[in-house]
């Protein structure tokens, strides 16, 4: 398998945070019928695992797909690092750049980043020398040899590269190619309609966007100076009005709620202690989303603080349109407070979030502060708020499932805002297995 570098970045509410004792390991079934067929393919191309390092589990077609941190041994004494990416095996062969590693009658597709068989585009755009010839393809200059940087990658869906040149900085937005058109036209027509986005330079049928840069800096990188700030809801809602009045051609991204009972069985079978919470959980996620039909409007249909962007006059612009088009609203109402959630639940043991203990403390409280102040339950549509509710909860399990957050909290959670949509569920400890309200 091929080895390429990778670079990967990394007020008071009355709410009382008790920390969260660092979670275990994620270890899903399987992982140990994994590390075997990774030792089978990487005997196959000549080379020994030294250790791995279990750093990503993302949901596919076919099960768990499993990143591990990998470093192997050739015949020499020669030994690369690498990310390295199994999932149970489709019914078809594997595609072009998959090895299939057989583990008695199962098998498994192994491959190495960038070598995505979803992302075709993706091992060239990863390469600096590859990804200038790209770039001279789609008429974008580059002079001298481009510094190329890994910012976002989820297995089989997208990644985005910073390229670097003396010049000018693009980036380049990986999808799968059949959805490269129609996010590239969403891109172009949420401009025309006056909302900040960022521009598209080129594209390519490959599944290849060249992105311009959006002025100033993520909403994610400071909560507490968003939390802090009088302005910042009526500014949000404005921009979601100006969105909800683009005439959108496609559908967005199917609701989370809707997926509810996809969610339930990836859960239940990683955690069958919970299969009958789960099942009944997933029952009131459809019965109070299914309970009214929304007005459908242009949305993001993954709105959160990481996709917004705001420049030096306050102004909002907003990133990542691939989940777009004419959906509920409540979608986006259920992704922001879920994210804000997992947030908060994820901050002080994050390593990669805060450079010191305290820093996590902070962005955990401003998270909540952000949740209460953007929570669905205060949408004055009824209907609007039951249906944010239950795609709030199926959020929840989708946390759960990536494990941003333990799936007894997740659980306890999802069933407080189902439990009722008009109130701002109280989240004011957590432990690992529960959280405790304060009076």
């Amino acid at each position: 398998m091929r080895s390429l570098s990778y670079s990967a970045p990394v007020a008071s509410t009355g709410l009382t945070l008790e920390r969260m004792p660092r979670r275990k390991r994620l270890s899903p079934p399987r992982e140990e019928e994994a590390l075997d067929a990774l030792r089978t393919a990487l005997a196959g191309g000549g080379r020994k695992l030294v250790t791995a390092q279990l750093q990503t589990i993302d949901p596919s077609p076919a099960g768990d797909l499993l990143g591990f941190d990998v470093s192997t041994r050739g015949a020499g004494v020669d030994t690369e690092q690498q990310r390295i990416y199994l999932e149970p095996a489709a019914a078809d062969g594997p595609p072009a750049g998959v090895v299939r590693a057989m583990q008695g009658e199962r098998g498994w597709d192994v491959w190495a980043y960038p070598n995505d068989p979803q992302l075709p585009a993706l091992a060239a755009a990863a390469h600096p020398t590859a990804a200038r010839v790209l770039l001279d393809r789609m008429d974008l200059y580059v002079d001298g040899e481009p510094r190329v940087e890994s910012l976002s990658y989820r297995p089989h869906r997208r990644a985005v590269l910073r390229v670097t040149t003396r010049l000018w900085t693009i980036f380049l937005k990986v999808v799968p190619p059949a959805a490269t058109e129609a996010i590239a036209e969403r891109h172009t027509r949420w401009a025309a309609a006056g909302i900040d986005v960022p521009p598209v330079l080129a594209w390519s049928p490959a599944g290849l966007i060249a992105l311009g840069a959006l002025p100033g800096r993520a909403l994610a990188e400071d909560l507490a100076e968003v939390a802090a700030d009088p302005t910042f809801s009526d500014r949000l809602a404005e921009l979601r009005l100006a969105i909800g009045r683009i005439d959108e051609p496609r559908p967005a991204r199917r609701s989370f709620a809707a997926r509810a009972d996809w969610y339930r069985r990836r859960l239940g079978r990683r955690y069958p202690e919970h299969a009958d919470e789960l099942a009944s959980l997933t029952s009131r996620i459809s019965h109070l989303y299914e309970s009214s039909q929304p007005r459908t409007e242009a949305i993001h249909g993954d709105l959160h603080l990481g996709q917004l962007f705001q420049d030096a006059d306050g102004r909002l612009s907003v990133l990542d349109l691939d989940t777009g088009g004419t959906g509920d609203p409540a979608d986006d109402d259920a992704a922001m407070w879920a994210h804000l959630v997992a947030t908060a639940l994820r901050a002080p043991h994050d390593p990669t979030q805060a450079a010191a203990e305290h820093d996590g403390d902070d962005r955990a409280a401003a998270a909540l502060q952000l949740a209460q102040l953007l929570a669905p339950s205060r949408h004055p549509d009824a209907a609007r708020r039951a249906r944010a509710a239950a795609i709030s909860a199926a959020h929840l399990l989708g946390h759960a499932l990536t494990g941003a957050i333990p799936v007894e909290i997740a659980l306890r959670i999802a069933d407080r805002v189902l439990s009722d949509p008009d109130e701002s569920p109280l989240i004011s400890s957590y432990t690992s297995s529960h959280l405790t309200p304060k009076h």
